[in-house]
């Protein structure tokens, strides 16, 4: 195991299992050269997600499959801020993917624009919250872009 701090290669220590309220088991660390606590989950998607893993991961196949944020939600028993809470924690964690990745594997996106709605219905032009997405042909990845009030450029 490697400190997600300090990234040394010395002994890291187990220093017992947390039980979680939804069921879920986390094992801890202790780094004996920067002298810091942390967890199995520390630096992946699933750090401080309050909901168990196997929610997320049905959340996030109900969203692969084309089934809406609310209704992903539903099928869950979570609400749909917290599926696009999700949403966001996945695609802040693509984001920080390295670009040599593309030229590992070359990838066909799909790109589209898309507003959403904000308080309530508008016209598109109006809407301030525009998102441009794309989606890879082969893996069905879905890659946001967030954009902004609309320009006629994008």
């Amino acid at each position: 195991m490697i400190c997600p701090f300090c990234h040394c290669e010395e002994p890291v220590t187990k220093k017992g299992i947390r039980h979680l309220k939804n069921g879920d088991d986390v094992q801890k660390y202790w780094c004996s050269a920067c002298k810091r606590h942390f967890n199995s989950r520390t630096g992946t998607v699933s750090y401080r997600l309050h909901m168990p893993e196997a929610h997320a991961v049905a959340i996030l196949k109900s969203r692969h499959e084309g089934v809406g944020v609310r209704a992903a939600g539903r099928l869950v028993g979570h609400s749909h801020c917290a599926v696009m809470s999700l949403e966001k924690r996945v695609a802040k964690a693509g984001a920080m993917l390295t670009l040599t990745f593309d030229v590992i594997f070359p990838a066909v996106f799909e790109c589209d624009e898309v507003y959403t709605r904000v308080h309530h219905n508008r016209p598109a032009y109006e809407s301030p919250g525009w998102l441009a997405t794309a989606v890879e042909r082969n893996s069905r990845a879905w890659l946001p872009f967030a954009t902004g009030t609309r320009v006629d450029a994008l």
